[in-house]
C-alpha cells in the first residue's frame, strides 16, 4: 500500500518544525506526533485513514480512563469501542468544529456514568450486595474493596453534625427539595443552603484522596438529562482569569489537591472554553498513569469488521441502542464483570437509595449471627434472615429495623428513651423501649415471643391500625388472613430461641409443618409421598445442625424411613 502525506503548515503546529511531510501510515505513529489538525486532514482525505488515526492516538488512553469507573477491562472497551463506531458510523467528525480529544473524553466519562447507573436500576435486588457472605463470594476482593468503599462514605456523613446530616440525608436519599426541607424542621431555606454546602464541602475534604470515589458520589449529584455527550461542565461560581499548570491539574486528577485547588480548577472550568485545555490535560495525564495496555491493532481490526457489516438498516438499528449494550450477549463472562462492578461501585454511586441509606445483616441457610447494633442492643439471626437498620443517624431519635426472618432482641434502653421498632414484611410492627423478645417473620406465620419486659404490638385490621401489648412469657401469633393477633401464655419459654443452640423444639407438631421449617432454615426440599404421614406430629426437643441430620433423628424415633436426592429429601413408611 502506498503511504499517504499531508503537508501542515507550521501555525498548525506551534513550536514544532515541518519541514518534512508527515506520513499517515499508522505503524510507528507516536502519539505526540498526531495532533487534531492530522487527524482532522486524515478524515477530509478518508474516514477510514482518520479513524484509524484516532484509534492510534486515543483508544488506550480512553481505555485507561473508563477502566477507573467500571472497575473492568472488558467493559471499559465496549463502552470506547461504541464511542468510536458512532463516532465513524455517524460522521461525527464532520460536525465536531472543536477538540476530538475533548468529545471523545467527555464521551467516555459520561457513558461510564449511565453504565452504571443503568445497571444499578437494572438489577432487582442491590441489596445482595450486602448479603453475600464469604462463603459465596464469587471474588472476596472485590467485597473488600465495596466495604471499604462503604464505609469511607459512612463514616464521612456519619461524622456530620447533627442538624447537618439529618439535612444531607433528607436531600440525598429522600429526594426532598429545599424549601421542603426547610418547612419540616421549621429552618430558613437560606439555613438549608447553607447546611447542604457544608456537607458537600465536608465529604469532598474528607474523601479528597479517593478522586474515584469522590467523583461518583459527588457527580450523581446532578442528573442526568442535564448533560449530553459534549456537556461536562461543573456549575459553579465565576471563572479564574489564568490557566492552572500541568502540575494542579494533574494533582487534581489524581485526587491529591486540596480543597482550594479543587475550588480553583473547578472555577476555572466554568469558562467552557477552558474545556479544551482540560481534556488535553487529562490526556497527558492518563498517558503517564495507563491502567493496562490495550491491544488498539485488534481493536482496529474489529471496529473495521464492525463498519464492514453495517447496512443501512442495521445502522439505525445498532445506533437506536444504548452505548454499550451489545456487550451482554457476547459471553457470560461478562455478567461476572457486571456484577463486580456493580458490587463495588452502588455504595459509591449513590443511585440506588434505599441500599445506601441501609446496613443489612444476613445470613445463609443452616447458619447464625450475633451482632451488636451502635445504640448497643444485641441481635441473633437465625438461618436463612436478614435485618436491615439506616446508616446513619440510629437512636438519635428513633430506632426502626427491618426483619425478614427469625431473630431474637435484646433491647438497650437509651437516655432519650428512643423506641426500637422491630418492622416486618406482614403489617405487624414490634415497639419496645428496653426488654428481650424473638420476632417469627416469614411467608407462613409471624410471631412474637417475649421473655423480658413490655411490648406493644401494631398491626392493620381492615382500614384501622389496632395496638396490643404482651407481657413476658406471652407468645403472639398474626393471623395473615384475617390480620388478628392471638395472644396465648407460651408452654415453654426457652423453645422460640432453642434455635440459637441448635436445637429443635415440637409441641405436637405436623410432620408437613416441619417440612416447611427446614426449608425455611437448610435450604432443603422435604418431599411426603403419604397424606397420613404429613399429618403425623412429633413432640420433643432435638438436637440437629443440618437437615439430614434432623431427618435421620426423627425417622429413627418413628417408622420412617427417608432417601435423599441432592437438594430433596424423601419421607415415607417403612413399609413402602
Amino acid at each position: 500500500m502506498q503511504e499517504k502525506y499531508y503537508h501542515i503548515p507550521e501555525k498548525s503546529l506551534p513550536n514544532k518544525s515541518v519541514s518534512t511531510p508527515l506520513p499517515v501510515n499508522h505503524e510507528g505513529f507516536s502519539e505526540t506526533d498526531l495532533s487534531e489538525k492530522i487527524i482532522q486532514q486524515a478524515f477530509q482525505n478518508d474516514p477510514n485513514e482518520g479513524i484509524q488515526c484516532l484509534f492510534h492516538c486515543y483508544h488506550a488512553l480512553l481505555c485507561s480512563h473508563a477502566v477507573r469507573f467500571v472497575s473492568s477491562k472488558a467493559i471499559a472497551e465496549d463502552i470506547v469501542s461504541d464511542i468510536f463506531y458512532e463516532f465513524h458510523a455517524r460522521q461525527l467528525y464532520h460536525t465536531i468544529t472543536t477538540s476530538y480529544r475533548a468529545y471523545l473524553f467527555a464521551s467516555v466519562r459520561n457513558r461510564a456514568f449511565d453504565y452504571v447507573r443503568r445497571e444499578v436500576h437494572r438489577s432487582n435486588s442491590l441489596e445482595y450486595a450486602a448479603h453475600v457472605s464469604i462463603q459465596s463470594a464469587q471474588e472476596p476482593d472485590s467485597i473488600t474493596q465495596y466495604e471499604n468503599l462503604c464505609q469511607d462514605v459512612e463514616a464521612a456523613i456519619g461524622g456530620m453534625p447533627i442538624k447537618r446530616r439529618q439535612i444531607y440525608l433528607m436531600h440525598r436519599f429522600e429526594g426532598k427539595k429545599n424549601p421542603e426541607i426547610a418547612r419540616e424542621l421549621s429552618l430558613s431555606i437560606r439555613t438549608v443552603e447553607a447546611h447542604l454546602y457544608q456537607a458537600i464541602r465536608q465529604i469532598r475534604e474528607e474523601l479528597r484522596s479517593k478522586w474515584f470515589l469522590l467523583v461518583l458520589f459527588l457527580y450523581t449529584e446532578y442528573p442526568a438529562n442535564h448533560r449530553s455527550d459534549q456537556d461536562f461542565t461543573p456549575t459553579n461560581p465565576a471563572p479564574m482569569n489564568t490557566s492552572p499548570h500541568d502540575d494542579l491539574l494533574f494533582r487534581y486528577f489524581s485526587g491529591q489537591a486540596s480543597s482550594l485547588q479543587k475550588n480553583q480548577i473547578e472555577e476555572w472550568l466554568r469558562d467552557t472554553s477552558n474545556l479544551a485545555l482540560f481534556y488535553q490535560a487529562l490526556a497527558r495525564w492518563e498517558k503517564q498513569n495507563l491502567q493496562y495496555q490495550t491491544d488498539t491493532k485488534e481493536a482496529i481490526r474489529r471496529h473495521m469488521q464492525r463498519m464492514e457489516n453495517l447496512t443501512q438498516d442495521s445502522a439505525r438499528q445498532e445506533l437506536s441502542r444504548p452505548a454499550g449494550a451489545d456487550w451482554r450477549r457476547r459471553t457470560p463472562r461478562y455478567w461476572l464483570a457486571a456484577a463486580s462492578v456493580v458490587l463495588l461501585l452502588c455504595a459509591a454511586i449513590g443511585l440506588y437509595h434505599t441500599f445506601f441509606q441501609y446496613k443489612t445483616y444476613a445470613t445463609e441457610y443452616g447458619q447464625t449471627l450475633s451482632f451488636g447494633l451502635p445504640d448497643g442492643s444485641q441481635v441473633t439471626l437465625n438461618a436463612n434472615s436478614s435485618l436491615r437498620l439506616p446508616r446513619f443517624g440510629f437512636g438519635d431519635d428513633s430506632r426502626e429495623v427491618f426483619l425478614q426472618g427469625e431473630a431474637e432482641f435484646q433491647v438497650k434502653h437509651t437516655h432519650n428513651n428512643a423506641r426500637f421498632i422491630v418492622k416486618t414484611p406482614y403489617a405487624l410492627d414490634v415497639v419496645v423501649l428496653g426488654t428481650q423478645f424473638s420476632v417469627f417473620a416469614r411467608s407462613r406465620a409471624t410471631r412474637v415471643a417475649l421473655t423480658q419486659g413490655k411490648v406493644q404490638l401494631f398491626y392493620k385490621a381492615g382500614k384501622k391500625v389496632q395496638k396490643k401489648s404482651m407481657k413476658p412469657g406471652e407468645l403472639a401469633t398474626l393471623d395473615q388472613r384475617g390480620h388478628q393477633v392471638a395472644i396465648t401464655p407460651m408452654e415453654n419459654p426457652a423453645a422460640p430461641t432453642a434455635w440459637k443452640e441448635h436445637r429443635f423444639v415440637f409441641s405436637a407438631t405436623p410432620l408437613s409443618e416441619i417440612a416447611l421449617m427446614v426449608q425455611e432454615v437448610f435450604g432443603v426440599k422435604i418431599l411426603i409421598l403419604e397424606p397420613a404421614v404429613a399429618q403425623m406430629t412429633v413432640s420433643g426437643s432435638f438436637t440437629a445442625h443440618d437437615a439430614e441430620e434432623l431427618i435421620e433423628t426423627l425417622a429413627e424415633a418413628s417408622t420412617l424411613t427417608y432417601s435423599k436426592n441432592k437438594r430433596t429429601i424423601t419421607i415415607q413408611t417403612q413399609s413402602n
